[in-house]
This record gives structure tokens, C-alpha cells and sequence, in this order.
């Protein structure tokens, strides 16, 4: 099995990608929707971490995937261009929080 290797960009940093040959550009699009989100928590919340703001984007993401699905009766997530209102904004840092000191303890 051969493999390509994708360089996404999110909040400026590149990020370099395994994956198969022909699911390049699918996992550029993918980087521009994560790519997408975090800019828009950024410029809500400011830059508060790399780590944070990806857990929050990260959040908002799978939220989206749920309640497509309908897995669980949660609110959906912003849409595109909107800012997060301050009880959104709330959960996602105490969620972060809570995952930087798991990470943190796992060290």
C-alpha cells in the first residue's frame, strides 16, 4: 500500500498528513473545515492556546457530527460567522480545561 503525505494549515502552523493515494484532497478539505473553525473560536475568544483552541474546535466538530446523526439531543453548533455566546463559550473552556488536566496528569 502506498501513501501521499498532505500539508494542512491550521491557525497558521502547518500540519503534515499521511493518507491514501487519492484521499488527498479529501483531507485538504477537511484541514480548511478545521482550519475554519478554529479561526472562527480565535477570533471570538482570541488566541488562547494552540492545544485549547483545537480541543474547542475539536468540540464544536463532533457536536455537528452528533447531532447529524441524532445521537444525542444536542444544541447545534454555531454556524459559520457567528460568535459563540458566552455560556457556549463557558462549557467549551471547562471541557478544555478539564482535557489539558488530564493530559497533563497522564504525563
Amino acid at each position: 500500500m502506498s501513501g501521499s503525505i498532505v500539508t494542512i494549515r491550521v491557525n497558521g502552523q502547518p500540519y503534515q498528513l499521511g493518507c491514501d493515494v487519492g484521499q488527498e484532497a479529501e483531507i485538504e478539505a477537511l484541514g480548511r473545515m478545521v482550519d475554519d473553525t478554529v479561526s472562527q473560536l480565535a477570533g471570538s475568544v482570541g488566541q488562547i492556546g494552540e492545544s485549547r483552541l483545537l480541543v474547542m474546535a475539536a468540540i464544536l466538530l463532533a457536536e455537528k457530527v452528533a447531532a447529524k446523526r441524532g445521537d444525542a439531543p444536542l444544541q447545534p453548533a454555531q454556524p459559520q460567522g457567528e460568535q459563540l455566546d458566552d455560556t457556549a463559550f463557558e462549557r467549551l473552556s471547562a471541557i478544555a480545561s478539564q482535557i489539558s488536566s488530564l493530559a497533563a496528569a497522564l504525563k
